[in-house]
């Protein structure tokens, strides 16, 4: 009947139709009829209530006045409310009745009708028990079953997480079938729901656990509906997701809660206040894991992977109905926000780990879709331009936006302490922010704590922008994070930072900055994590190149434009509006700065107090650098040297006094009191476990053991920064007040450093000091004050290092000499005279002490000392420049002179030279001492006894060296009495107090290898001397050489003879060379600087050294033991090397020597070549080969400087030369053949040694290859008989034999038959030259 009136037919029974059905369709009829009166009652109800609402008399569903407060007057709205009272128990009753058994759509429809009418009817006349009453039954068939026991176990209230849930999870696995009896019972009440969304108040209750029933049928794989299009194949409704009826459902459901937007205030409320009792209900009872039929409950669905179920948490219903309604009001958000935030709370504290989870989530994503809105970025946006006004103007516009945004950060952190989220006290931002730091604070549970920070990182990361008033709020828990030192969250709260520091800085309010600062420092000086700590440096590091880009730009006057920037606080003073720090602190205008480079700065960095955050931010620094731990004083030490390099150009005079006296000095301070208090106890490593009953620890290596070790390597980063902050600031920073102050305290820090510091803290602080110097010598732009004030430095580090006591290490010795020879090198314009004699001093100081306690270096015999292997290499820097130094090149060559081994009379010639250096009442004392003390060292050299003692060189405290106290005089004083300390050994004297000292020094300086390493090198300074300055020292160094090469009789298996007899010949060669090349540029009419009485002084050094070193060490017999076969040969190339300088070079060139000089190298060489002659029989053949072959080359060279090539021009020297040899040569020609001829006779039948043999026939042959040159020629004495008979003839050149023609003719009857052959020769060369030869017919 009902199916047919809905198709609009009337409905009749057929003619043939039985009793029986007769009887039945008129019983059906009248339950029609029933039916239609019983929905009669219900729509006259409905219609007479809307008829009242249109009266007035009631207020419509959709005003905006609560339940409370509506309006009940009139006649009809009286009736109406009689009529539901008297009814709705039997309308009630009559329609589930009916609605329960009936199944047609026709029929269900038109009972839903009218449970929909007499409900809205119920809430429109405010009728709370008749609208519970008809919702909760309707509510029954929205996802009932088809028999009352199973209605109540599904529609019922939703079971508790502490009742049993064994049955409901085996419910829910079985599947669920929606009839379109439920499907329309669903629509009604979302229409009932949509049209009393106002007045439903505590009633929403029954309508959200019937929709959170619903949504979690819509999201089970077991459920479905009677469609009509259940002819569907399967596997199509499976592909296709959920079906019409689902989808619809959903919709609706989605729906009810988006259109929260358009009820009233009152309304949302009582929803949230529903949502929020159904989300308690659901979690009541539940302390653990969820089971499987409450994780069904809150829509936890499981799912099969590989064989493993695995639980997918989905939005709980109540939960995310509520995010929806926040998300569908945040034009009233500030009215509703308490309530949602404050069930967030309760449930993120939570016994569950799941349900805290997901109230964590919904936290999170309400904060961020508040935050998200436009109405927030509107009053954000309206709250930072009241903090970008002076303070004044803050004051006087506080209330220039809503009521929530009138309190201020000053009022925030006098009320933080309050609990509650009072919009009242406090700014809607800090309520929307709040909960976080209330979670965190007030949370025990560290995973409550650790998601607190969770979010609020999502939060700043999203919307940091947008923050004002809660950055305090935010930064104050952060720094109670790392002050926790709770290991899990201070990675968490670091994150944060780092987000606010690398990308939210600009963000931050002006008055927030200093915070943030301090907040990195806290994570920086937090001791859970050094990774952290070391990272929160780095963020410090890009925090002042953030400030620094603004450092005194807060006040620019822009000519283009006519605008000025400037920042709060007081107005810019004069010269800040015109001027801004240009490079190194010049002063250059604003208007040159570029104005694009202006535009790209933010405006905020305008309004910041770059130059006090940048030193907040140095302050942490300075903290951090005296921190316990290794890692992080060390990079911070490393970012504060590095920020103030890096931006100093930007800083002006007043920050960089600031810099200096508040954070870089007083850090130097901290940081040498630190170190020299630290512990010397080596440490440990961390234990790894046990072996054998023992723990065994982690290795640390030597260099980092002790914290003595790691504080020295923190002094070696603050002396590098140093470094490098004064290397391009000093001369700007030498204009700053009472900066010579803090110059003196570093040279103080660094002496220090030097003398008691490690070995890797002295050679830092060298660099230190070498760096700063040379980088500003080079240009001239260090004082003299400051250059002198530094070289005192090395003065005085340098002599405390001579003292065997003196705990410098051997390296720092070496750098330091080498420093101080860089710096001649670098800055030779900053040295005078008396400077450069200082530098002498004390690199001979060095020289002559490199010895110390602390000397780990062992040095073998015959090895030369690390450190004067470093002299070695500073004395070729020291070479004077021309200029006003040339004068010092005799210091220096006589300085190097003192090395090698002497004797006394070079003591005393030496005294004399520097004569006009010295007071004549200190001459005789040095002298005399000097001789005492090379005396004792000659012998230690020599190797002709042992010291006295074998004990170390230890100098008395109260024995104080000359040279000591003169460096330490005024330099004014110091030019009349510098060369006092040019024998700074010799002013020890000796005697018994002293022998030790005396045994020490020489066995410290008097080293064989270290003198002939000087030798070479005194040659090749003396070599690029100036030719006046190789003058006046030749002399001296010759004699020197011949000092050196005469100890080869002594130790004939040392090299330092053999490298003084190399350097000798090489000085010999390059004198003669230069000579001849000055007489050919300048012709002998010129007065040279190489002639004159220095020069006749060098030619007599010259011959006494030939005389000397020929004479007494060349052509000598050795023991067979001291020199191999290998080095006999090689000593013996040497000697005829010698021999050939001497004839070849030095009396075959055209030299300036006297006459005297060649008659002394002539007879030196005579006297070397008459050795095998003069020898007994009985002795000569007994001499070496090498010895006899010495004699017949000095006979030989001898016969070269007679002979004569015809057609060769000699000059005057060679003439003077073959004049002085030649009756050398006579005479030792006469000897040999006379000397033979009495052998021959004594020996009588003995053969005579062959050696003497040869001898004589060599000089035959010579005899007859010589011939002279008519000059030398006619120098020859002959008896007036034969010089009378010579005078007629022209042939002159073998005049020498008639000299010998006595002796030859004794020859004739010799034994030897090779010796009478030879003489035979010679004697027809007499004939001929005396015109006798044979007559031909």
């Amino acid at each position: 009947m009902f199916n047919s009136k809905a198709r609009g037919v009337e409905w009749s029974m057929d003619n043939d139709a039985t009793n029986a059905a007769v009887v039945v369709a008129s019983e059906a009829h009248a339950i029609t009829l029933a039916v239609e009166g019983l929905l009669g009652v219900v729509f006259t109800v409905a219609t007479l209530t809307d008829e009242a609402v249109e009266r007035g008399e009631l207020d419509s569903p959709r005003c905006e006045n609560n339940l409370s407060s509506a309006r009940f007057g009139g006649e009809l709205a009286s009736l109406c409310i009689a009529m539901v009272t008297s009814v709705w128990r039997t309308i009630l009753d009559a329609l589930s009745l009916i609605l329960s058994r009936s199944q047609g759509e026709a029929i269900v429809l038109e009972i839903l009708k009218g449970y929909q009418a007499f409900t809205q009817a119920c809430g429109v006349l405010r009728a709370v028990e008749p609208l519970n009453a008809f919702l909760a039954s309707l509510c029954k068939f929205t996802l009932c079953a088809q028999n009352d026991s199973d209605r109540r176990s599904t529609v019922g209230p939703l079971p508790s997480p502490g009742s049993k849930r064994t049955e409901h999870v085996a419910d829910q696995k079985d599947s669920v079938v929606l009839t379109p009896k439920n499907v329309q019972a669903l629509r009604t009440l979302f229409n009932i729901a949509h049209r009393l969304d106002n007045v439903l108040g505590s009633s929403w209750v029954l309508v959200l656990e019937t929709l959170a029933a619903l949504d979690r049928i819509i999201h089970s794989p077991h459920a479905t509906t009677q469609e009509k299009s259940a002819s569907v194949p399967r596997l199509t409704r499976e592909t296709s997701g959920l079906s019409s009826d689902f989808n619809i459902l959903s919709s609706l459901n989605s729906q009810l809660f988006e259109s929260s937007g358009l009820m009233n205030t009152s309304a949302v409320c009582s929803l949230l206040e529903a949502l929020r009792q159904l989300s308690n209900d659901s979690f009541d009872g539940v302390t653990g894991g969820l089971g499987q039929s409450a994780a069904m409950n809150f829509g936890i669905l499981g799912s099969s992977v590989s064989g493993q179920t695995q639980q997918t948490t989905n939005k709980v219903f109540a939960v995310e109905r509520m995010i929806a309604i926040l998300v569908n009001n945040l034009h009233r958000v500030e009215l509703i926000w308490e309530q949602v935030i404050t069930h967030f709370l309760e449930l993120a504290e939570h016994g569950s780990p799941q349900v805290r989870n997901m109230a964590q989530d919904a936290l999170d994503r309400a904060i961020c879709a508040v935050l998200g809105c436009d109405k927030f970025k509107k009053k954000s946006s309206m709250v930072s331009s009241v903090g970008s006004k002076g303070k004044e103007e803050t004051e006087s516009d506080n209330n220039i936006s809503d009521a929530e945004l009138t309190v201020t950060v000053r009022d925030y952190m006098s009320s933080s302490g309050e609990n509650g989220l009072s919009l009242q006290s406090e700014s809607f931002e800090y309520a929307v922010i709040s909960p976080l730091r209330t979670l965190y604070s007030k949370s025990q549970n560290a995973e409550v704590r650790a998601c607190a920070l969770k979010i609020l990182l999502h939060v700043l990361e999203r919307h940091g922008e947008k923050l004002y008033h809660s950055w305090p709020s935010i930064l104050e828990m952060l720094r109670s994070v790392a002050n926790a030192s709770e290991t899990d969250l201070i990675p968490l709260g670091f994150q944060i930072v780092r987000v606010i520091m690398n990308d939210g800085l600009l963000a931050v309010p002006v008055q927030c900055l200093d915070i943030c600062i301090e907040v990195a420092g806290a994570y920086a000086a937090q001791r859970m994590d050094v990774n952290i700590s070391l990272t929160a440096i780095g963020l410090l590091w890009t925090t002042s190149d953030f400030f620094a880009r603004g450092v005194n730009y807060e006040h620019l006057e822009i000519k283009e434009t006519g605008r000025r920037l400037s920042g709060i606080g007081a107005p810019p003073s004069p010269k800040t509006q015109e001027h801004i720090p240009g490079e190194y602190g010049k002063v250059r205008p604003a208007s040159d700065i570029p104005t694009d480079r202006l535009e790209k700065m933010s405006p905020t960095m305008f309004k910041m107090d770059c130059d006090r955050l940048l030193f907040s931010v140095f302050g942490v620094l300075q903290t951090l650098g005296t921190d316990e731990r290794p890692e992080v004083r060390n990079s911070a030490i490393r970012t504060l040297f590095q920020s103030l390099s890096s931006h100093g150009h930007k800083l002006s005079k007043d920050m960089w006094n600031r810099s200096l006296w508040e954070f870089v000095f007083p850090l130097l301070t901290s940081v040498r009191h630190l170190a020299a208090t630290s512990s010397k106890d080596e440490w440990q490593g961390k234990e790894l476990g046990m072996r054998g009953g023992k723990p065994v620890h982690m290795l640390v290596h030597h260099s980092r053991n002790t914290a003595q070790k790691q504080w020295d390597e923190t002094l070696v980063l603050v002396l590098s920064g140093m470094s490098r902050l004064l290397r391009p600031f000093l001369p700007f920073l030498q204009t700053l007040d009472n900066f010579q102050k803090g110059w003196d305290s570093l040279l103080l820090f660094i002496q220090e450093s030097i003398l008691n510091g490690s070995k890797e803290v002295a050679l830092a602080a060298n660099n230190c000091l070498q760096t700063v110097l040379l980088g500003h010598c080079l240009k001239g732009k260090l004082p003299m004050s400051y250059f002198k004030s530094a070289f005192l430095v090395y003065e005085t580090v340098l002599q405390k290092a001579a003292d065997y006591h003196s705990t410098v290490a051997t390296k720092a010795k070496q750098e330091l000499l080498r420093s101080l020879g860089e710096l001649y090198v670098q800055g030779h314009e900053m040295f005078d005279s008396t400077l450069y004699l200082r530098v002498l001093e004390l690199v001979d100081l060095m020289a002559r002490y490199p010895k110390s306690i602390v000397d780990s270096t062992t040095i073998e015999y015959g090895c030369v000392h690390p450190v004067q292997r470093t002299v070695l290499e500073v004395y070729p820097m020291l070479k004077p420049k021309d200029g006003k130094l040339s004068s010092m090149w005799p210091n220096l060559l006589r300085k190097m002179l003192l090395y090698l081994p002497g004797d006394e009379a070079h003591f005393s010639d030496g005294c004399a030279t520097v004569e006009s250096y010295s007071t004549s009442r200190d001459k005789q004392e040095r002298c005399s001492t000097a001789r005492d003390t090379w005396t004792t060292e000659i012998s230690c050299f020599h190797g002709t006894g042992q010291c006295a003692s074998n004990s170390q060189f230890q100098k008395p405290a109260d024995d104080t060296l000359v040279a000591k106290e003169m460096l330490r005089s005024e330099s004014s004083d110091f030019s009349n009495s510098v060369h006092k300390s040019s024998y700074i050994k010799a002013k020890i004297p000796v005697s018994e107090s002293n022998a030790a000292r005396i045994e020490e020094m020489s066995n410290q300086v008097s080293s064989p290898l270290f003198a002939e390493k000087i030798i070479t090198v005194l040659v090749d300074i003396f070599l690029q001397a100036l030719p006046a300055e190789r003058l006046d020292t030749a002399p001296e160094i010759i004699a020197a050489l011949g000092r050196c090469m005469a100890t080869r009789r002594d130790l004939p298996d040392g090299s330092l003879w053999r490298t003084a007899v190399e350097a000798f010949n090489h000085i010999l060669v390059d004198d003669i060379t230069s000579s001849h090349s000055n007489s050919q540029s300048f012709g002998s009419e010129v007065d040279l600087p190489s002639s004159g009485p220095g020069r006749s002084r060098f030619w007599k050094e010259v011959a006494d050294t030939y005389e000397t070193f020929l004479l007494g060490s060349c052509g000598r017999a050795f023991p067979s033991e001291i020199l191999s076969p290998a080095i006999l040969k090689a000593d013996e190339s040497l000697e005829a090397n010698v021999l050939e300088v001497l004839c070849n070079r030095v009396l075959n060139s055209s030299i300036d020597a006297p006459v005297e000089v060649f008659q002394r190298l002539v007879s030196t060489l005579d006297r070397c070549a008459a050795r095998t002659s003069s020898l007994p029989i009985e002795s000569v053949g007994l001499l070496p080969a090498h010895c006899s072959r010495f004699s017949f080359t000095c006979l030989q060279k001898i016969f070269s400087l007679c002979s004569y090539e015809v057609g060769t021009q000699w000059d005057a020297s060679r003439f003077t030369i073959s004049r002085v040899a030649l009756p050398v040569l006579m005479n030792r020609c006469d000897f040999i053949l006379r000397q033979f001829l009495t052998d021959e006779n004594d020996s009588g039948e003995t053969p005579l040694p062959s050696v003497r043999v040869q001898e004589l026939i060599y000089v035959l042959q010579e005899l007859a290859r010589l011939v002279l040159h008519p000059s030398t020629a006619s120098i020859v004495e002959l008896p007036i008989v034969v010089k009378g008979v010579g005078d007629k003839i022209s042939n002159v050149e073998h005049t020498h034999l008639l000299v010998l023609f006595p002796s030859l003719c004794e020859l004739v009857i010799c034994r030897e038959a090779r010796v009478r052959e030879l003489v035979q020769v010679l004697l027809r060369l007499v004939s001929t030259e005396l015109g006798l030869g044979k007559r031909h017919s």
